[in-house]
């Protein structure tokens, strides 16, 4: 991230007070730049020249080819910075950038382009960008070493309208997603994305997912047909060279940006693919797409014969009202022929739409593990002290083979002061074996909520209760709170 051109430092020495409009004193003031060795120095001197606002940034460009090149790198640079602060201040030195990139050293340059570039992005006004400049930014584009300028450069070239830059961005794109955990690299994949969608259209979106696609062939071509026919072949070349993981991994950009809706017809794609993964990765980012989720491809994701993407498609439910998916949901918690985990994975998507009566319902549910963690997803949406009381009442109904299913749910819920209601639970219990059970769950407790809290708990209680909780704390396993 640039860092501001003001200089913050309350020691730093301002020039002289000079008329921030006197042409021949700003001029003397850059001149003198070149006596800075020290680069601390001279940042904080170019920092206060164009501190005086006026004329001194359009001076400062303007001197900017006559200074020594390790100066010329350091002006620019904090030009850079500058611009990226106040994008608006560059409206109307923009000719002069301009012009410091053709006469200035080449070293200068992918400074001077990115802050043409945020001058362009940012100021809210359209600019044009001369022909030479997009062809500068083409080569820093290709020949960079820096991804977040690399960035910058296309974003001049999508301001330019250089469709002949696309395969360019295409080549780079592919290089940039060998390390796509880089922050400068996800930045700069999803700059390009923008890019493309400005430049090239939906089709070639579509492409980018399945370079087989028909349909997204066919959009290309309509998007195309009246741009040059050369261009439009070169970029079909570059798709079709594009390595096969390339599709899987631009989906997962999208789908973990907070850019989703503009690149819906990219998700589209990937739900139709042959491969699985990336029928997955779109259905995950489909979900995220607020009201422009496509809620019957969703649907029919349900019934993918790849095992992952049903699952995907059963939590992405969850981001959907209650009303529309919660009872398909139900359905699938249910039904026998689909695996355990989708079937739990409906029960969670029920959880994440807040549908507590759906939960309820589905405790009737034949088989037991379903019915179990129904109920105990059911009790975290009531309140602590409620959802804790009505579980516990209803503990009697699981067998004691099953009963250990659903301990973390109790325990997630119980606290310290809890300790009695757990005791009165375990003697109330009608089978031996459930009581039996039960004191796995107490072990827990007791291991968990250790401290003074606890401790107090266990003074409230009569002597005996208190002994048998002792020797199950202290590791003996069998405790008695009837004899």
């Amino acid at each position: 991230m640039p860092h501001s051109a003001h200089s913050n430092h309350p020691h730093s020495h301002k020039p002289a007070l000079i008329d921030n409009r006197d042409l021949r004193g700003l001029r003397r003031q850059v001149s003198r730049l070149r006596r800075f060795a020290n680069s601390k120095k001279l940042d904080d001197r170019i920092c206060d020249i164009i501190d005086l606002k006026g004329y001194s940034l359009a001076v400062l460009l303007n001197r900017l080819p006559k200074l020594p090149v390790s100066v010329q790198k350091r002006v620019a640079n904090r030009i850079e910075d500058f611009l990226f602060f106040h994008p608006d201040r560059g409206r109307k030195i923009l000719a002069r950038l301009v012009t410091a990139i053709r006469k200035g050293d080449p070293i200068c340059r992918p400074h001077l382009l990115a802050a043409i570039a945020d001058v362009a992005a940012r100021s809210g006004e359209r600019i044009a960008i001369p022909g030479d400049i997009n062809t500068e930014a083409l080569e820093l584009l290709e020949n960079g070493t820096d991804f977040v300028r690399r960035g910058k450069a296309v974003e001049l070239l999508s301001f330019g309208e250089c469709s002949k830059s696309i395969p360019t961005m295409l080549r780079v794109l592919q290089d940039a997603l060998t390390s796509i955990d880089a922050v400068p690299n996800y930045l700069f994949t999803e700059t390009v994305l923008f890019a493309l969608k400005r430049l090239g259209g939906e089709g070639l979106l579509r492409l980018l997912i399945n370079p087989q696609s028909r349909g997204g062939l066919e959009r290309f071509r309509l998007d195309w047909r009246d741009r040059p026919e050369d261009e439009a072949q070169a970029i079909l070349h570059a798709v079709q060279s594009l390595e096969t993981e390339f599709g899987h991994l631009i989906l997962k950009v999208v789908e973990l940006s907070d850019f989703v809706l503009p690149f819906v017809s990219m998700i589209h794609e990937g739900l139709n693919h042959t491969e699985k993964w990336i029928r997955q990765t779109s259905v995950e980012a489909m979900s995220k797409a607020g009201k422009q989720t496509d809620d019957e491809a969703m649907l029919r994701m349900l019934g993918d014969a790849a095992p992952e993407v049903r699952l995907m498609a059963v939590h992405a439910l969850g981001n959907m009202p209650a009303s529309q998916t919660g009872e398909k949901l139900c359905t699938i918690a249910v039904c026998e022929s689909e695996t355990y985990e989708i079937r739990m994975n409906a029960l969670y998507a029920l959880f994440a739409q807040k549908n507590r009566t759906a939960l309820e319902a589905l405790i009737a549910a034949p088989a037991l593990t379903i019915s179990i963690n129904a109920r105990g997803l059911a009790a975290l949406l009531y309140s602590r002290e409620e959802g804790l009381k009505w579980l516990l009442q209803g503990l009697h109904e699981i067998p004691a083979t099953h009963m250990p299913e659903v301990f973390h749910y109790i325990l997630e819920m119980a606290r310290q002061e809890d300790l009695s209601a757990l005791i009165v639970v375990h003697e109330n219990l009608k089978e031996v074996s459930q009581r039996e059970a039960f004191v796995a769950l107490l072990s827990r407790f007791l291991q968990t909520r250790a401290g003074p809290s606890l401790d107090a708990a266990m003074e409230a209680l009569a002597p005996r209760e208190r002994a048998a909780l002792a020797v199950l704390r202290d590791g003996f396993g069998k405790i008695d709170f009837v004899h």
